[in-house]
C-alpha cells in the first residue's frame, strides 16, 4: 500500500502496477488495489494492472465484481 500511495502522490498521468509475479491474493490485497483505484480516481490518475490475465488477481477481481475499476494489460509495452 505504501509504495503505491507514494507513487500516486507523485501524480503520474498513468500508474501501471505489474502484478505478473503474484500467484495468490487475499481480501487485504484486493482491498489495497481498490484503495489505489479510489485514490487514483480522486487524483485523476489512470491506473492499470499488468500481467494478471487468467491469474489469481483477475479471478479475485471478477469474483468481487471489481474488474471494471482497472484497465488490464498483458504487458507493460501495452501502456
Amino acid at each position: 500500500r505504501q509504495v503505491v500511495a507514494t507513487e500516486l502522490n507523485r501524480s503520474p498521468a498513468l500508474l501501471a502496477l505489474d502484478l505478473s509475479g503474484v500467484n495468490r491474493i487475499d481480501a487485504e490485497g484486493i482491498d489495497a488495489l481498490v484503495s489505489a483505484a479510489t485514490q487514483a480516481g480522486e487524483s485523476d490518475i489512470s491506473i492499470c494492472l499488468v500481467g494478471v490475465q487468467a491469474g489469481p488477481v483477475e479471478a479475485a477481481l471478477a469474483e468481487a465484481e471489481l474488474s471494471e475499476l482497472f484497465e488490464i494489460l498483458a504487458t507493460l509495452n501495452d501502456t
